[in-house]
């Protein structure tokens, strides 16, 4: 959009690419890369020196519709599928395939580059409530139940099964990714 809301959300992700490096994500919940404000997370896998602009990121992942506003929460989630790369946790507060602002995060699988859309992701977990912004905050977890995976933590802030918006946080264990 004409407000991308760049670096609104930004985290480390891990060694995505298997290099031996760590790489970076840098959300944009207003970014208009399919539709408008579908929201993007651009994926650095090197370090840039001097001042670098979005187009210059390895991978983008994009919202699967507009008004998505993938990016505005991020998070690397480890080695989640177990196939030896660490993996990406994407939130998007205001999808709606389930329910109307009902959220989404999605876990991508390493190694990724160019342009993704993340209705192709891994895993989904989406919002099943009207308003719940499931994806709102998201954050890798560790290997909870020691299973070798990593597990993954998202927070529906508008959830209202312990009373009207009182919110929910999500443990997804990485074997059931």
């Amino acid at each position: 959009g004409a407000t991308e809301y760049l670096g609104e959300a930004g985290a480390g992700a891990g060694d995505v690419d298997g290099d031996g490096h760590a790489d970076f994500l840098v959300g944009a919940p207003g970014a208009d890369v399919n539709a408008s404000n579908d929201g993007a997370a651009y994926l650095f896998t090197s370090l840039p020196s001097g001042s670098v602009s979005a187009s210059s990121a390895d991978a983008v992942l994009h919202g699967e519709d507009a008004s998505d506003r993938a990016g505005g929460a991020l998070a690397g989630a480890g080695d989640v599928d177990g196939f030896g790369h660490d993996d990406l946790l994407i939130g998007a507060d205001r999808q709606g395939s389930a329910a109307a602002y009902g959220g989404a995060a999605y876990v991508v699988s390493g190694p990724v580059s160019g342009t993704f859309d993340l209705g192709g992701a891994e895993a989904r977990l989406r919002g099943a409530g009207s308003y719940d912004y499931a994806g709102a905050a998201v954050a890798g977890a560790g290997d909870t139940d020691w299973d070798g995976r990593g597990d993954v933590v998202v927070g529906a802030i508008g959830e209202d099964s312990g009373g009207s918006g009182a919110g929910m946080a999500y443990l997804v264990l990485g074997c059931g990714i």
